[in-house]
């Protein structure tokens, strides 16, 4: 305390932070004040964390570490990614958390103590993650069938995988899904890589007709069969727009899938990986993609961990470890139904995920049409229905 008194005691004025894009996939962050480098900040930030009361500057004057400024400093950083992402020159921030930090600066900004500028660079992203700015080129075949909001379905797909990133496409079953898709990866036709889409058993050739009937400009390459024939199709890759395999044979090969980088990665029903134990779920996140998308009309059936497991595959390590999610989020919501841990949860995951109804976008759907037919069993079938009856 007598050191204290003959040395003078200041306190961190307000905290400057700017945003800005360091390249398409990492957020650059600048902290700093009028009198503070940004290496002071974080050695001070640290001694808040150690929850020290004072810190020594090389001049010898002591900062106080019991103010407001500190308080949000050490809020902010965690919100961007933690002590993980301090680097020396700033901190370097995954793209992804840039839509849920700004949210999160709008509530934490104090006139004063705390500023942040996201610079036109990072505005850039924010508008064309957020509001799906990117306008894909479509070839106008398949464009012109498509309606509006599976336009905007479209442009989602386009803005997230122009920054590398991905998403769920989880509109209500019938709406289009598949052609969405289909439309997405036909404007990406000119990239070096193909792309790989993962289905169930059931539809693999339903996704084949699909390609010729909205695409048939797109080279689309089944890989199924033999063991032979599908390791002849994936040395054959570079001669493919698109190859489609079921989740069964992506588990056999995935030793050679995972040899191999594509453009876009596509999980079809991709409820096949709720269960993150799951061998399925581990393989496909072995799987190299520029961008990552899950297909499904329910994300989230039975419990919290489905989602975490899906996220885990679309933005591997977005949503933390199963342990960090559980304990900040699952635990809070399931619970204790906390209402600001489910708000925070819908805030991080609300740009990644994209969801119509059927009753949202009614007015765009044909009249439904209805018909009854009557077949007669033919004499073979009424045996064996005769049979079972009397059984």
């Amino acid at each position: 305390a007598a050191g204290l008194r003959s040395r003078p005691l200041q306190s961190v004025r307000a905290i400057q932070a700017g945003i800005s894009v360091q390249d398409e996939r990492v957020l650059s962050v600048r902290l700093q004040t009028e009198e503070l480098s940004y290496g002071e900040l974080i050695e001070i930030l640290l001694a808040y964390r150690l929850r020290k009361k004072y810190y020594r500057l090389q001049d010898g004057t002591f900062i106080s570490l019991g103010g407001r400024q500190l308080e949000l400093l050490a809020e902010f950083v965690d919100e961007a990614g933690g002590e993980a992402v301090v680097q020396r020159e700033g901190l370097s921030v995954p793209l992804a958390n840039i839509p849920y930090l700004q949210q999160r600066c709008e509530e934490m900004e104090k006139p004063g103590i705390f500023h942040v500028d996201f610079e036109e660079s990072a505005r850039r992203v924010l508008r064309d993650i957020c509001h799906s700015q990117r306008e894909p080129e479509i070839p106008a075949a398949t464009a012109g069938i498509l309606r509006s909001y599976q336009q905007e379905g479209v442009r989602w797909l386009a803005s997230l995988a122009h920054y590398g990133l991905g998403g769920i496409l989880a509109d209500d079953m019938g709406l289009g899904k598949t052609l969405e898709t289909i439309a997405f990866l036909a404007s990406r036709k000119e990239t070096d890589l193909p792309s790989l889409i993962v289905v169930p058993a059931s539809v693999l050739y339903n996704w084949q007709e699909e390609f010729q009937r909205f695409a048939p400009d797109l080279r689309v390459g089944l890989v199924h069969g033999s063991r032979e024939g599908r390791r002849s199709m994936l040395a054959a890759k570079q001669g493919v727009d698109v190859l489609i395999t079921t989740y069964q044979l992506l588990l056999r090969d995935i030793e050679a899938y995972e040899k191999w980088t594509f453009d876009c990665v596509v999980l079809d029903e991709a409820q096949y990986v709720k269960n993150s134990q799951a061998k399925v779920s581990q393989a496909v996140r072995r799987l190299h993609g520029g961008s990552r998308f899950a297909l499904t009309g329910t994300p989230l059936e039975n419990n919290l961990r489905e989602l975490w497991s899906i996220f885990d595959f679309i933005l591997p390590g977005y949503l933390g470890s199963y342990t960090w999610f559980r304990y900040h989020f699952e635990s809070k919501v399931v619970q204790e139904h906390d209402p600001a841990a489910s708000n925070d949860l819908r805030c991080r995951i609300r740009p990644f995920i994209l969801r119509r109804l059927k009753r949202e976008v009614l007015t765009e759907l044909p009249d439904k049409t209805e018909r009854q037919m009557v077949v007669e069993m033919t004499e073979k079938q009424s045996r064996v229905y005769k049979a079972y009856f009397a059984q």
